[in-house]
């Protein structure tokens, strides 16, 4: 149950599915045995989570957007732009923390332009964004197809250019395409979801944050730097995809 000292952040998601499994994975990797999970109305669930220095805060799942009334005006503004799979959200400041968009549809061809509406305009709303995708994807014809460079080269643009993280995070493998349990994304999508959270709980996560940040931006530019010849002619900024872009990068989302 809720102590009134209790901080409360809101899981705002396309579906309760998507929005527990969110916090069962930040529960399962971070907390332990220090949390809970009860369900309001029977169906609604309430995460309870106590930090190592006893502090604690409670995470309330909003499945299924057009469930509920009202909606924040911040989120009902990003919808209009589609729907983000999860919206971590401050109902105190009536802020968005994070907005988080994962799919099994592996963005190769036409797909690749598919949803990066939603990935502009979280940037353009100042809103860090991450895009969790399958690096390989079963095609129709049963051959196995890679990840296109422009859901990565688009995040690493919209960082520079209004100065909030825009993540690309990628899952599966060659050999296990589609599969969420390989790879480092829902690991690396978690460590970064806990760090937003501990930033809004008032804990000092500035060194941990950039670290992975700057881990994040690298692996980006070595996946486009990977295979941009085979797709473009002229890419724009391809040779200062180094250290030089990763220091600029880090220096604009501060």
């Amino acid at each position: 149950m809720r102590e009134s000292r209790d901080k409360i952040i809101e899981i705002w998601s396309d579906s309760f599915k998507e929005g527990e499994w969110f916090l069962q994975n930040l529960a399962s990797t971070y907390y332990e045995d220090r949390f809970s999970v009860n369900f309001r109305y029977n169906f609604q669930p309430i995460f309870k989570f106590r930090n190592e220095d006893g502090r604690s805060f409670v995470a309330e799942v909003y499945g299924h957007y057009s469930t509920w009334t009202p909606v924040p005006d911040v989120i009902k503004n990003v919808l209009k732009y589609g729907k983000p799979d999860i919206i971590v959200y401050n109902p105190l400041n009536k802020k968005i923390i994070l907005s988080i968009e994962e799919t099994a549809a592996v963005p190769t061809g036409n797909q690749s332009l598919q949803r990066l509406e939603r990935v502009w305009f979280a940037a353009k709303s100042k809103i860090p964004f991450v895009y969790l995708i399958s690096e390989y994807g079963l095609h129709v014809d049963g051959g196995v197809r890679k990840s296109s460079i422009w859901p990565a080269y688009l995040a690493l643009k919209l960082s520079s250019q209004y100065q909030i993280p825009s993540l690309t995070l990628f899952y599966g493998s060659l050999t296990s395409p589609e599969n969420y349990s390989v790879g480092s994304g829902v690991s690396v999508l978690t460590e970064l979801s806990f760090i937003y959270i501990m930033e809004w709980l008032g804990y000092n996560v500035k060194e941990e944050k950039e670290k992975l940040l700057r881990s994040l931006f690298r692996s980006m530019c070595t996946f486009v730097l990977g295979q941009a010849e085979d797709i473009a002619i002229l890419l724009p900024g391809l040779t200062m995809m180094n250290d030089t872009l990763i220091d600029f990068l880090m220096e604009r989302v501060k």
